[in-house]
């Protein structure tokens, strides 16, 4: 009891003894009693008690007469009253036991008959040293009757009573609230615990200190694998003095107290020895309280405490601390589902992203392996393409290999597993290859596992390519989860490879749209177009560009003598050697028939007359190899210059200028670089 209630007792003990002039000593009797050492300090003590005890040297006696009567009676439970050897009446009173108090009151102490009061005198005579303090207080002594003792006996017995229950109900609500917030408050720092095992844990080391277990375990069927064998319970989480003992601890569940727990999940206590030992616990075990950690049936946790009595209102309290526990699990448990889906999906937009941001088709198709890969952990990884014109699935990536190791390959569609699931469109999951029905072959030694999954890549109804994936890190098979993943990045992979053929087709048109198909330069109708544009920029910035037009000398004899295809080649020739010829910034373009342009952006005359003589220089030293040119001594051209804003300002002018000064250049002999103003001072 706290020193408030020891307070409030000591004023009822004081009122008591001073309404009947009887003294009250209350003492704790847990443990060994002292007359010395009361609970609460006597009332209305009798002098005769002291002078005897301290001034006779009498202690031993009193202690040994009035201590052994109270013990007597804290350990029978009832009331004892007695005689004391210098005659007093005295009563010892147990009024309160539980598991932690032994109240008994020690009372009355006075003289019920002459006969005692002549029992102390003769007491007296006997004492060493002076006996007139003694016999002084014998002469004021009093008598009490008898029945005033048994009345007091019964009033303090009552009050005692009530009021110690009252502080024990007290006291165990205290104790039973204080658990209660103690458990609320644990579940709090759960819900910031990451894995199960240190959940269970913590509410082990709390239960232990909270209820004073000895032993207590948290029981999972297989240990808590992912094995189905329900006929053992092993422990996952252990708590006290034997944890060891218990470590290899396997629970017959087939039968006896297990079985019956498991069918009908609700706090269970068991302290028979036999069933105890056929339910697999070790014969050092002498009592079991079981309850359900989750809510199913059967359960797929049971915490077990073991040697550890429990009141009624700890089961009740521990049974509703489960109940909420189990509650606390499944949230915990979707908690940890609902991280696990949001890294999926934030993983499966990442990738999505950076599979879209990949616009050429060698590095999407990389990008595709590396990022599926990724998503589900997998070391081995390939992407095979159908090739239209061969007719087979060709590796366009692959990890976890060398490239030029397997780039050879050909896979008709319906041969080996990529072939089967091209042709048939459905996914192939295996978790082992080697017993797997429809696959049935042996390891290969480059593999670390034999699960695998090859999906097929699908854009509108049909099958454009197999996703193949191997070696996950962790070395499982793929999941459902995982599948979904891979089939949706996979859709968006087909969208995406949809996209950049597009692109490219749609580059190829405008290539085609704007180029010559013989020489590959710009046509004329984009030449025009650029003309202007490079016009327009010389005006903003106030520079110079020229404008240089060629002209392959006797085109029409070469033709009329080795025919339109020489013709053909002698131009695709041309071509070549004004691509090599000039600079990075120049836009070549074919003008029509044997004539080619070239615009040169912020290029003066001067520089312009340098780089078409190093072309024409070029196209003469060049060697013909064709063998529809053969017999040909060599190719020439003939080019005109004009510069803006020099010699013209408009893109008509400009072209006027350069075809005057091309057809000087004809005129003057061939094989040479006239600039516009130069044929009109010769």
């Amino acid at each position: 009891m706290d020193s408030e209630a020891w307070t409030h007792w000591r004023e009822i003990q004081e009122g008591i003894a001073a309404a009947t002039g009887l003294s009250v000593v209350t003492y704790d009797a847990h443990g060994r009693i002292a007359l010395s050492a009361p609970a609460c300090d006597p009332s209305h003590d009798h002098p005769i008690c002291g002078l005897l005890q301290h001034q006779y040297g009498h202690a031993a006696s009193c202690h040994a007469h009035c201590g052994k009567q109270l013990a007597a009676a804290a350990e029978r439970q009832e009331p004892i009253a007695f005689t004391c050897y210098a005659g007093l009446q005295v009563f010892a009173l147990p009024i309160f036991h539980n598991t932690t108090h032994d109240i008994v009151l020690l009372g009355g102490k006075r003289f019920t008959s002459f006969e005692s009061i002549v029992k102390l005198r003769e007491l007296a005579d006997r004492l060493p040293g002076d006996p007139a303090p003694l016999l002084n207080e014998l002469h004021h002594a009093r008598l009490k009757e008898s029945p005033l003792l048994a009345q007091t006996t019964g009033l303090l017995e009552k009050i005692g009573q009530t009021f110690f229950e009252n502080i024990s109900l007290r006291n165990r609500s205290e104790l039973k609230l204080s658990r209660l917030l103690t458990l609320l408050s644990l579940f709090e720092e759960i819900r910031d615990e990451e894995s199960r095992r240190q959940l269970y844990a913590l509410v082990l080391n709390a239960l232990g200190v909270l209820f004073n277990i000895r032993t207590a375990a948290v029981l999972s069927a297989a240990g808590g694998s992912e094995a189905t064998d329900a006929a053992a319970f092993a422990p996952v989480e252990l708590f006290g003095e034997k944890r060891e003992l218990l470590a290899r601890l396997r629970v017959n569940t087939t039968e006896g107290l297990f079985r019956r727990f498991l069918d009908d999940p609700k706090p269970t206590s068991c302290e028979v020895v036999f069933e105890l030992l056929k339910s697999g616990l070790p014969d050092s075990i002498s009592l079991v309280h079981l309850f359900p950690l989750t809510r199913t049936t059967p359960p797929g946790a049971i915490l077990a405490l073991f040697d550890t009595p429990l009141t009624r209102d700890d089961v009740a309290l521990l049974g509703s601390f489960c109940a909420h526990f189990s509650l606390t699990l499944e949230n915990h448990a979707l908690h940890q589902r609902l991280d696990h889906h949001r890294q999926h999906v934030a993983a499966l937009t990442a990738a999505i992203d950076k599979i879209g941001k990949t616009l050429d088709a060698a590095q999407l198709c990389e990008t595709i392996v590396s990022e599926m890969t990724r998503l589900v952990g997998a070391e081995q990884g390939s992407l095979m393409m159908l090739d239209d014109e061969q007719r087979a699935l060709v590796i366009k990536a692959i990890t976890g290999v060398n490239r030029k190791i397997v780039e050879q390959i050909r896979i008709r569609p319906g041969d080996g597993i990529a072939g089967k699931v091209f042709a048939t469109g459905a996914p192939l999951v295996v978790a082992d290859l080697e017993t797997d029905g429809r696959v049935q072959r042996e390891k290969r030694p480059r593999y670390k596992t034999k699960a695998f999954i090859s999906l097929p890549m699908k854009l509108d109804g049909r099958t454009i390519g197999v996703l193949n994936l191997a070696d996950k890190t962790s070395g499982a098979a793929f999941g459902e989860e995982e599948i979904s993943l891979l089939t949706t990045l996979a859709t968006c992979a087909s969208v995406a490879i949809e996209r950049v053929e597009f692109q490219q087709q749609t580059e190829e048109l405008k290539r085609i749209s704007i180029t010559d198909p013989l020489t590959g330069f710009l046509n004329r109708r984009y030449f025009h177009e650029r003309l202007i544009e490079e016009i327009e920029r010389s005006k903003r910035h106030n520079t110079a560009m020229s404008l240089a037009i060629m002209d392959l000398d006797d085109f029409k004899l070469l033709n009329d003598t080795y025919g339109h295809q020489a013709g053909d080649e002698a131009l695709k020739a041309i071509a070549r050697c004004v691509h090599g010829s000039i600079r990075a910034i120049d836009v070549a373009a074919r003008y029509g028939g044997e004539e080619f342009t070239v615009v040169l952006p912020q290029t003066g005359r001067a520089e312009a007359r340098g780089i078409a003589q190093r072309i024409c220089e070029e196209v003469a030293a060049m060697t013909i190899s064709h063998q529809l040119l053969e017999g040909y001594e060599r190719l020439t051209i003939s080019i005109g210059l004009a510069t803006y804003p020099d010699d013209a300002k408009t893109p008509e002018e400009l072209i006027r200028c350069a075809d005057t000064a091309l057809y000087r250049a004809k005129d003057e002999g061939k094989n040479r670089v006239v600039a516009y103003g130069e044929e009109q001072k010769r």
